[in-house]
């Protein structure tokens, strides 16, 4: 893996819980920031690090190399997190949503924002759910949980077959919400427990 410095990446600060200019925000809602790649911060007992992931075939081989082809999945929880810190009485319409999952080793979470799709794991299972690349998140509200029925690599493969490094974000026909509940769908096995 590509290593950078322990530093958030400085495109990483004009994210979708950015409150920029209505320019960059209407810009941001259609697609203009999106950069086809996949923003991967690891944190393990080794220490920190970003990646960013520019093509299926980097995707398949860096997670393979990574993590192997074996690593299950074994809960699946979907959350709802604020957009903005203000307005907790529309936070049912506006919301951002992200998928959280466990293997034996690592805590994961993958979501999709107006300029990337970040994926991040971490020695400690609970850091995915209640931070975004080192910043704490908006008060989270589980959604939905299942159990696992594939591997980090299968979900990565189905990524790849999905074309999602090329899926433009658009905050109708292909925002957070879609992805995280396309991606949940497809991890989870049938039974679906839902806290809606």
């Amino acid at each position: 893996m590509g290593s950078r410095s322990s530093t958030v990446p400085s495109f990483y600060k004009i994210s979708a819980y950015s409150t920029g200019s209505s320019t960059d925000t209407s810009n941001a809602s259609f697609g203009k920031n999106w950069k086809n790649e996949i923003f991967l911060e690891i944190s393990t007992g080794k220490g920190l690090k970003y990646d960013d992931i520019r093509d299926n075939e980097e995707l398949l081989t860096k997670f393979k190399d990574f993590v192997g082809v074996h690593e299950k999945i074994n809960k699946v929880r979907m959350y709802r997190t604020r957009l903005f810190v203000f307005y907790a009485f529309c936070e049912y319409w506006l919301h951002h949503l992200f998928v959280v999952f466990e293997t034996d080793k690592y805590g994961w979470s993958i979501e999709k924002h107006s300029d990337v799709i970040t994926i991040q794991l971490n020695d400690d299972k609970c850091h995915v759910q209640r931070y975004l690349v080192q910043k704490r998140r908006l008060c989270q509200t589980l959604v939905a949980e299942g159990e696992g029925r594939m591997s980090v690599y299968d979900l990565i493969k189905w990524l790849k077959g999905e074309d999602e490094l090329n899926n433009t974000y658009h905050v109708m026909s292909s925002n957070c919400k879609l992805f995280a509940n396309r991606v949940f769908e497809h991890l989870i096995q049938k039974q679906r427990s839902s806290k809606l």
